[in-house]
């Protein structure tokens, strides 16, 4: 008033309120099928002395999240076939003095890389001689709708082979010529890009006993008291084994199965021994017919 001035001086107290934590970095969208994926996430708070949280409430399964415990943290994966398209994300950060988090959303669009075909039957390695060998073979691959072409190299000529898109057969059967030849092959699936997949194996064919053979002898006529011309003939194995060849008759009293009456080969006696090694033998036969005996006779 007119008499003077009164002056009233007070502190003015501000208390803090804490403030909540906001997401600075922005979120890497795009990603590569089998590629790395990374997003280095920081996070500020104008609350210096809070502890800052990053977390998540919503993560794809090929995504871990690193939380460094200072503002910052790591998110990162490998997406594979399985995760091409969406992937959506969900971050929270929230500090020591919060009850509510804060997010970050946001969707990886992971972009599809081709996969290569996969050979996922297993080849059959053995197989014995005379007998059907037969491999099918499968081939799978993730990209779906890629088409596939299943190739293989030379065979050996008992093998044939046949493709039909995902799937192909090898078969045959091998004779005695293929018993311990090395068969090495290789099969070559592709799909539509060129990209391949191989198998290679080697198929051993084992040997197994084949009868041995004797050559077709016609009837024979011969007068009685008389010895029958020479008789040609030859014995064949093709497992070179040692064989011993031995002479029946069907009727004793025309023809005794006897050293008198039967010989091979110029050897006394109703058997003759080949030794191993021989593939085919050819030999003679002499049959002499009991005194004064007539008729038909099986030798």
């Amino acid at each position: 008033d007119g008499q003077g001035n009164a002056v009233q001086t007070f502190t003015l107290v501000i208390n803090n309120t804490n403030d909540t934590p906001a997401f600075t970095s922005t979120p890497v969208t795009p990603a590569t099928e089998d590629s790395v994926y990374e997003y280095s996430i920081t996070v500020q708070d104008v609350d210096t002395s809070d502890v800052l949280i990053i977390g998540y409430s919503s993560l794809p399964s090929w995504l871990s999240l690193t939380d460094n415990g200072n503002g910052t943290a790591m998110l990162s994966g490998t997406p594979l076939n399985a995760n091409v398209g969406s992937n959506p994300v969900v971050l929270t950060a929230t500090d020591s003095n919060s009850v509510t988090a804060i997010a970050q959303s946001f969707t990886i669009t992971v972009d599809n890389t081709n996969d290569a075909p996969s050979i996922v039957s297993t080849a059959l390695t053995a197989v014995d001689e005379d007998s059907p060998y037969t491999y099918t073979i499968n081939v799978e691959d993730v990209d779906a709708g890629d088409s596939i072409s299943i190739t293989i190299s030379t065979l050996p000529s008992w093998l044939s082979f046949s493709a039909n898109g995902y799937t192909a057969v090898l078969q045959g059967t091998p004779e005695n010529d293929d018993v311990g030849v090395t068969n090495t092959l290789t099969i070559t699936a592709t799909d539509g890009s060129g990209i391949t997949d191989t198998q290679s194996f080697v198929i051993t064919v084992s040997n197994t006993n084949d009868t041995p053979a004797i050559s077709s002898i016609g009837d024979l006529t011969t007068n009685e008291d008389q010895m029958s011309s020479s008789i040609a003939f030859s014995v064949t194995d093709v497992d070179t084994d040692a064989l011993t060849i031995t002479i029946t008759t069907s009727d004793g009293a025309i023809l005794p199965a006897d050293s008198q009456h039967c010989t091979i080969s110029s050897t006394s006696g109703i058997t003759y021994s080949i030794s191993a090694g021989s593939v085919t033998t050819s030999l003679t036969m002499l049959l002499t017919p009991a005194e004064n005996a007539n008729g038909s006779v099986n030798v």
